[in-house]
């Protein structure tokens, strides 16, 4: 699938953020920007917003949505870029601005995707869990499959991120006898089938 922005990419490209909905951009901003997106593709950051006059304020959502990143690079870049666009008198509106690039590096996976969930309430990267494994391994903590071969009647130690961690209603000591007639019927379930 092509880029929104840049109408570039090959074939079969991973959706994008730009695809999503993201809180605070109004929907004549989104019209202007595939109307200026319909006449040419845009070239950067300012191009857009000049060409499709969004809002600074939206640019900076956009920035942080992940929603720029075939114009600026990733998130951390797009945002700087954001913030350093600034509304031009009338007179200097189309005049191109000449700086100096600064790259900054990219964030880690893990911040990436707390700023998803931020900001669009989903992600297309990695499952969180997935970046907690090698954590929870370090730490001799269960996973639900281990937890499984636990035995009856014993204390498991789990993370906090596990279901019975983060349900209410199974948020109990692990070894009160709540936990472990749980851990009792579950285990009698499966002996039985």
């Amino acid at each position: 699938m092509p880029d929104p922005l840049t109408g570039s990419g090959p074939p079969g490209a991973s959706l994008s953020a730009c695809h999503l909905p993201v809180s605070g951009v109004k929907q004549a901003s989104a019209e202007r920007l595939v109307a200026a997106r319909s006449e040419a593709p845009f070239n950067s950051a300012d191009d857009l917003a000049r060409r499709a006059d969004i809002d600074l304020s939206e640019m900076r959502l956009l920035a942080g949505a992940d929603a720029l990143a075939s114009l600026s690079g990733h998130r951390r870049q797009q945002v700087w870029d954001a913030l350093g666009l600034k509304r031009a008198p009338t007179l200097l509106r189309n005049a191109p601005i000449d700086e100096p690039f600064l790259e900054l590096p990219a964030a880690l996976e893990g911040e990436e995707v707390v700023h998803d969930y931020a900001t669009t309430g989903l992600t297309l990267r990695s499952h969180p869990l997935a970046l907690l494994r090698p954590h929870v391994a370090r730490r001799r903590l269960r996973t639900a499959a281990t937890s499984m071969n636990c035995r009856t009647g014993a204390s498991c130690a789990m993370p906090a991120s596990s279901p019975f961690a983060s349900n209410p209603r199974l948020r109990t000591a692990p070894s009160s006898s709540v936990w472990k007639t749980r851990l009792l019927k579950s285990k009698s379930s499966s002996r039985s089938h």
